[in-house]
């Protein structure tokens, strides 16, 4: 889901080459070559043409096409073997985990990315992974649509991965393919996880789940695919109708899930799980209930939480240094964002069950233990994500940070908008009434800190002469701050001053900013412990804005 913060090369520059170590010392020849570290027996019997064909990709390029490239790799189809495709890195990655991945995929996915081989070559290092080719559109509302059928489709193949303990981690619009028959394929299972044995009920962080919900692919569906298509769709009453049709075919995904369930924990030897045996039963089962006709409480509380999932992905995103041109100077403001998404979430709740019995009752309290669950993790992870970002630009990171530092943050204010309100998106009336204006985006410091930037970057060009006007746009930008938090608009003001803080570190060696760099640090900290405290101390009756694994390394 969340992925990690590791250190990695720049995906720009292509791993160095292998020293032949044996050669250099023993003065002996090195018969170097392509190598298959495993195979599919299926393609056993054209193994030898397909070195061949990997060999004259990996030297010059050849016989092959591009089909798209991401943050990590390229993927390039062979002319020759037109239902296989390969994978080059540009960061090191020896596809161990992604072939795991694949070859735990259910016989009952045979449409969905298959497992070929994985290569080693020794010249470079480079590992490639070869894997079978999807076809398929990505879903959209008039070439893919998720109409009824292919939603059908779709939880019938995460059931599968549910039901395999497969977690594919990545179900994005990208890595979707819904095919002319209607039927939905998966591929690029690069942060796929196979659970090895049954943990249904440990709190493990593959899920990102609390403990008594089963592994749930159809989580990651809604954090990446579902708020895209909802902002795709930019039409409040084909929003609705397409959350309708989604939680209706999902109430027969619970409904298989429930009886998977029940399957696998006749005569369960551990005692100590069957509250949380007992918990998933109530839980699925009253999903499956609700979610045959949704009801306008439904409908708003699905919503809601999709709110949170889409803000606490957009959030992780800024503190994840393998995501390149994302900018960690919001990150701070995007947790509280988050945060107040899932309080709001819990509000909601908690207003909804004083008079709920029976299924409804069931369902709410399992939503209520879900919110609950996501609420307390944040606490913990909002607070670094505030200070980590603060301290960088401040030039004053504690030794543990420097494993994560950014080096050189990006900056550019027009990267400072404000979070997707996917609520609108589905009706009006399910949006939130915040208690302070900070849904409002203030663009009045805008003018001035382009101004500060383009003096910068002339004073750099030893164009001294200029350093006055950029320390005088400094101080205009600082009393448009100050306004900013008079009124009240709090998470422009937690950004732009550690902006603010930023531009006055790389005007340092031209002139003393310290006043402007000391009076920005305050407001930025003061503002962020007030929301912040309202947030956390204060439960889900008071929230005050709205709103890669291993984030909780930060707490």
């Amino acid at each position: 889901m969340i992925q990690p913060i590791s250190t990695v090369q720049n995906p720009q520059n292509k791993i160095k080459l292998k020293e032949n170590k044996n050669s250099a010392k023993n003065n002996t020849i090195s018969f170097k070559a392509i190598q298959f570290l495993e195979i599919a027996s299926k393609y056993e019997p054209i193994k030898r043409d397909l070195l061949k064909e990997i060999e004259s990709f990996i030297k010059n390029g050849y016989n092959t096409s591009s089909l798209g490239k991401g943050l990590f790799s390229e993927v390039f189809s062979f002319d020759k073997f037109k239902n296989i495709v390969i994978k080059e890195p540009f960061v090191f990655d020896n596809f161990e985990q992604e072939a795991k991945a694949l070859k735990a995929l259910p016989s009952t996915l045979a449409k969905s990315q298959q497992f070929v081989a994985r290569a080693y070559d020794d010249d470079t290092g480079n590992y490639y992974l070869l894997s079978t080719k999807v076809s398929g559109e990505s879903p959209s509302e008039f070439w893919a649509p998720w109409d009824r059928t292919s939603l059908r489709g779709l939880f019938s193949g995460l059931f599968e991965m549910d039901k395999a303990g497969l977690y594919h981690g990545d179900l994005n619009n990208g890595n979707i393919k819904i095919d002319s028959n209607g039927d939905v394929n998966f591929l690029d299972f690069q942060w796929g996880t196979k659970i090895d044995k049954i943990r249904l009920f440990e709190n493990n962080e593959v899920q990102c789940m609390p403990n008594f919900i089963p592994i749930q692919n159809s989580q990651m569906f809604e954090m990446a695919e579902v708020p895209y298509y909802l902002k795709k769709l930019d039409n409040a009453s084909k929003g609705k109708k397409f959350l309708n049709d989604y939680l209706t075919e999902k109430s027969k995904y619970h409904e298989r899930r429930v009886n998977h369930i029940y399957n696998i924990t006749d005569n369960w030897a551990n005692t100590s799980e069957i509250p949380y045996i007992n918990k998933a039963k109530r839980f699925e089962s009253a999903q499956e209930e609700m979610y045959k006709a949704p009801s306008e409480k439904t409908l708003n509380l699905e919503t809601l939480k999709i709110q949170f999932l889409s803000a606490f992905r957009e959030a992780s995103k800024y503190l994840d240094k393998n995501t390149h041109h994302k900018n960690i100077i919001p990150s701070g403001s995007s947790y509280l964002y988050a945060l107040s998404s899932v309080q709001a979430l819990r509000k909601k709740i908690g207003e909804f069950q004083e008079y709920a019995y029976g299924k409804m009752a069931d369902y709410l309290e399992g939503m209520k233990d879900y919110a609950d669950y996501w609420y307390n993790n944040l606490k913990s992870w909002t607070k670094n994500a505030f200070y980590y970002p603060y301290r960088h630009t401040r030039n004053m990171l504690k030794n543990w940070e420097t494993l994560h530092d950014f080096n050189d943050p990006e900056v550019n204010i027009e990267h400072f908008d404000s979070m997707t309100n996917i609520t609108k998106l589905v009706d009006k009336n399910f949006e939130v009434s915040y208690t302070r204006n900070f849904d409002c985006e203030n663009r009045n410091i805008g003018y001035y800190m382009n101004e500060v930037e383009r003096y910068i970057n002339a004073t750099k060009n030893n164009n001294a002469a200029k350093s006055h006007y950029a320390y005088n746009g400094l101080i205009k930008a600082y009393d448009r701050l100050k306004k900013a938090y008079n009124d009240e608009k709090w998470l422009d003001v937690i950004n732009n001053s550690l902006l603010l803080i930023r531009r006055c570190e790389e005007m340092y060696t031209y002139g003393d900013c310290s006043s402007v760099q000391s009076n920005a640090s305050g407001l930025a900290e003061t503002v962020f412990k007030q929301i912040y405290k309202d947030v956390n101390d204060y439960g889900p009756g008071v929230y005050t804005f709205p709103g890669y694994k291993n984030m909780n390394e930060f707490s």
